[in-house]
């Protein structure tokens, strides 16, 4: 994969939301580490030659899951990553911490 002057370009937008979703699923799925990252490397200005190749990596996961998949609403107050990722009021820390079971440091013997 290259810069690939030559060829017509592709929607920006849809380009990075297929990576960050590749990127996502890396988490997961190591095999694909590799792949995505090289194909993330062109957001700034993908082409169909890289759009084609991010394509082929969602074909490649959909040949390698036993298709089972399953997807659940998960209720606000049982999120417990808002604790990392959300500006929260004192009290709704607070529940969150305890039901990670984080220690407060200021009451440790």
């Amino acid at each position: 994969m290259d810069v690939d002057v030559a060829r017509k370009g592709v929607d920006q937008t849809k380009y990075r939301g297929l990576i960050g979703s590749l990127l996502y699923l890396t988490a997961s799925r190591p095999d694909i580490m590799f792949v995505v990252c090289l194909c993330a490397r062109y957001q700034a200005n993908p082409k169909e030659s890289h759009f084609k190749a991010a394509k082929r990596i969602l074909k490649y996961l959909k040949g390698t899951t036993n298709g089972d998949c399953e997807v659940k609403l998960i209720e606000t107050k049982l999120q417990l990553a808002d604790i990392f990722t959300k500006p929260l009021p004192k009290e709704r820390f607070f529940v969150l911490r305890n039901e990670l079971g984080m220690l407060d440091s200021q009451n440790l013997s």
